[in-house]
């Protein structure tokens, strides 16, 4: 989840972040019922960092309640630095069998990343992840060319009900190329 200052933005009302929140709670809930083998977690993005706000140990009422309280909007996004989170966090909870998914919900403009991200997509797309995006505001190169080199999707989201079509068409995992 990019909770960077964009997502402070309004024109999702009341703001893209409070948006993100109860979708993604709504979410979080229907991915738990219809994918009970599958486990999530969530990584936030702001101030140039990436930190994890739940795990893949969490369950259901620890990922909508830590995400529902969250509510330091304020900095820049990096998706590098979530990316790099999200596979090191892969890489030591998650059996080499299981088939990796990220979904990246994006309001940012831009990426404050430390080196270079297409090593970082590289390493992503080496790990067999597959990453999608949700851009919550436009079509961003390096969010779509993470979604084409991984076999992900990109999705650009209209409006809040354009953002709920999208969320249900992602919460069961799509079939394996």
């Amino acid at each position: 989840m990019d909770f960077s200052s964009g997502s402070a933005n309004d024109e999702l009302r009341p703001n893209r972040a409070l948006v993100i929140q109860e979708l993604l709670s709504k979410f979080i809930k229907d991915f738990t019922e219809q994918n009970p083998l599958s486990k999530l977690q969530i990584i936030v993005t702001h101030r140039e960092e990436a930190m994890q706000l739940t795990s893949f140990q969490s369950g259901l009422s620890d990922h909508t309640s830590k995400l529902k309280k969250f509510t330091e909007w304020d900095g820049n996004a990096s998706l590098q630095n979530s990316l790099e989170l999200a596979c090191d966090l892969v890489h030591s909870n998650v059996p080499a069998y299981a088939r990796k998914e990220v979904l990246v919900v994006f309001s940012s403009l831009t990426s404050c990343d430390p080196s270079n991200i297409y090593e970082t997509i590289e390493k992503v797309t080496q790990m067999g992840i597959r990453a999608s995006v949700i851009s919550l505001t436009a079509e961003v190169f390096v969010l779509k060319r993470l979604c084409t080199l991984t076999g992900g999707q990109f999705y650009l989201v209209k409006k809040r009900e354009h953002f709920e079509e999208i969320l249900d068409r992602v919460l069961v995992p799509t079939e394996l190329d």
